[in-house]
């Protein structure tokens, strides 16, 4: 009985973890995408501040 139970307990804990797991590789990726595309938006505000520089002249 005593087994059965630290078993179970165990199981519950590696559920857990794995699903603790998943979450923050999920969060990563999240953040990873949005820093990307903040980094896209302003390398484009960065060519189109250019191409105005440029055609100013």
């Amino acid at each position: 009985m005593f087994i059965n139970k630290r078993d179970k307990r165990v199981q519950q804990y590696k559920a857990k973890d794995e699903a603790d797991r998943r979450r923050r590789e999920k969060e990563a990726k999240a953040q990873a995408e949005e820093i990307a595309r903040e980094k896209k938006q302003r390398r484009q505000m960065e060519r189109q501040e250019a191409l105005q520089q440029y055609e100013e002249q």
